[in-house]
Formats: C-alpha cells, sequence, structure tokens
C-alpha cells in the first residue's frame, strides 16, 4: 500500500465540555513505512479568523465512531477568510488503519 490522502469534514470540539467549537476540514496523509503503525500528516482548516483555537487539546468528531484527542497549532499565516492548522493526533484511537480507511 502507497501513501495515500482523504480529505474528510468533521468537527471541533471543546476537551473539557465536549461543546462544538466549530466545523473543521481535514486533509488527511497516510505515509506508509517500515514501520509497523501508520504516520499521518495531517492539516485542517477553519473558516474564518480563529487563533484562539490554536495550541491546544481538542476533540475532533468525523462520526460517533470516528472521534479522539488532537493538538493544533496555526501553520502559517492566518487570515480573515480561513485559519489552518497543523494537527497532532493524541488518541490511542488514530493509531490504526480503520478510521481512515472508513472515511
Amino acid at each position: 500500500m502507497g501513501n495515500q490522502s482523504k480529505e474528510a469534514r468533521g468537527q471541533l470540539l471543546d476537551f473539557a465540555n465536549r461543546n462544538i467549537l466549530s466545523e473543521i476540514l481535514v486533509e488527511i496523509n497516510l505515509i506508509q513505512s517500515e514501520s509497523d503503525y501508520p504516520e499521518y500528516r495531517v492539516f485542517g482548516a477553519i473558516q474564518g479568523y480563529k487563533p484562539e483555537l490554536a495550541n491546544k487539546s481538542h476533540i475532533l468528531k468525523f462520526r460517533e465512531e470516528i472521534s479522539g484527542e488532537l493538538f493544533i497549532s496555526i501553520d502559517g499565516m492566518p487570515d480573515m477568510t480561513q485559519t489552518r492548522f497543523k494537527v497532532l493526533l493524541q488518541d490511542p484511537s488514530w493509531s490504526n488503519l480503520d478510521w481512515f480507511q472508513s472515511l
């Protein structure tokens, strides 16, 4: 299996109370390597200028059965129309291929 990329829309939730903070468009790049574990490079885009969401842990929810913790930081210079984030998947649920393949 080679490298694969997918885009999916999800919800960014507050880590503490699970309230919806924003809709997010997520670009996931699966990097296949010699390792037994998949490596993901993930970016997210939120409409509008949202620097207050950066440098925090949140919950990313694609569907009820596909959600987990992540950490986001701003990627590049945000503008007033869109904020782009680097995404670090932190939850153990992100460590397998099942969720990625079901998107």
